[in-house]
């Protein structure tokens, strides 16, 4: 509270407070009074001054910043639940407003401050959120730059299996001499996953066992698709081979 005083009495050394006719101002901001000021020698010194209050602070939220993490694929969840409050400790309505991001994919409950995810995420589309929350108070009353007035949450999707790999290929073809020893090379399949990060998109390889005689004279690296002789192949001189194989995506 400041206190202009608009006399210049220097000898003043007692103030007595009386109120105004409709001199206080309902958000407290400022009123005027009228004092009887006692001097030194008793004499009453009529004065008028103006008590001026600080304007009240806007609500600060704590804490300003949050960090979650959910997985694509979810919907109609909530996410976090912000707070606000009053420096004053006194107490006003708090109003909470989403003042940056997709409201396409996320509200605000301008009571509770909850956040609430809207529609599923897709990981491979955009790995992270970023979205801001405010207060409908701060746009009328003071705000600080030093205060948090606003928080900031940053959503990370997680990434989730729902991709189903693909050969490059429908259809490989290799030759291999009947003469070739065990380990040689003999080609190299390739599939694909467009799942976003490990274990998701990592394939493995397997060469099915009703191949005509793949699992028997040949071996495939889990890890590379690479097609290699398990098993001399004289008994196949002229022969076509149906090696059929197939892959697979886990999650740990």
């Amino acid at each position: 509270m400041m206190l202009e005083i608009s006399d210049k009495t220097s000898d003043v050394n007692s103030f007595s407070e009386r109120e105004t006719p409709d001199s206080e101002d309902q958000e407290g901001r400022e009123r005027n009074v009228a004092l009887e000021a006692s001097s030194k020698t008793n004499e009453l010194l009529p004065a008028t001054v103006t008590l001026k209050r600080m304007e009240r602070l806007a609500p600060v939220f704590d804490p300003p910043q949050i960090r979650i993490a959910v997985r694509e694929n979810e919907a109609n969840t909530g996410l976090a639940k912000l707070r606000a409050f009053y420096m004053d400790n006194r107490p006003g309505s708090v109003t909470y407003i989403l003042l940056a991001g997709d409201t396409s994919l996320f509200s605000v409950n301008s009571f509770t401050g909850s956040l609430r995810l809207l529609r599923p995420l897709d990981a491979e589309e955009e790995a992270s959120y970023e979205i801001r929350i405010g207060t409908a108070e701060a746009g009328v009353l003071r705000t600080e730059p030093d205060l948090a007035h606003t928080a900031v949450v940053k959503v990370d999707v997680l990434d989730a299996n729902d991709w189903i790999p693909n050969f490059e290929l429908d259809n490989y073809q290799f030759k291999v001499s009947a003469d070739a020893e065990p380990g040689t090379v003999v080609g190299r399949v390739v599939a694909y996953d467009q799942d976003k990060d490990e274990p998701n998109n990592k394939i493995r390889y397997r060469i099915m066992e009703n191949s005509d005689a793949g699992a028997e004279y040949f071996s495939v690296d889990r890890d590379t698709g690479v097609l290699t002789v398990a098993n001399r192949l004289h008994s196949l001189s002229s022969k076509l081979i149906s090696v059929i194989l197939f892959f697979f995506s886990f999650t740990l």
